[in-house]
């Protein structure tokens, strides 16, 4: 009796194992989707991340600032004096 009672308590723990390893393996699954899912979002976060790290270092730079002001904002210091190039308009003939 005692052999049958080990045997069964060895099948039990056999499926409860077996079941174990298979949540364990659809957790994997069910994990790697959603890393599959997040990883182009984080590579364009990064990838956003340096750009911003080196308009950070460009405007660190108050010549740069100053410049950027100038031609976004057609800013000018008190002393200076602004001309405005408006390009030639395109003249197309029809001939």
């Amino acid at each position: 009796m005692g052999r049958i009672t080990l045997t069964f308590i060895l099948l039990v723990f056999l499926a409860f194992m077996g079941y174990q390893v298979y949540r364990l393996n659809d957790q994997r699954i069910k994990l790697e989707e959603e890393l599959s899912k997040i990883t182009p979002r984080v590579e364009a976060l990064a990838q956003e991340n340096e750009s911003l790290k080196k308009d950070i270092e460009y405007f660190a730079n108050p010549e740069n600032l100053l410049k950027e002001l100038k031609s976004k904002f057609n800013y000018k210091l008190p002393d200076e004096k602004m001309i405005i190039v408006v390009p030639p308009r395109n003249q197309t003939s029809t001939n």
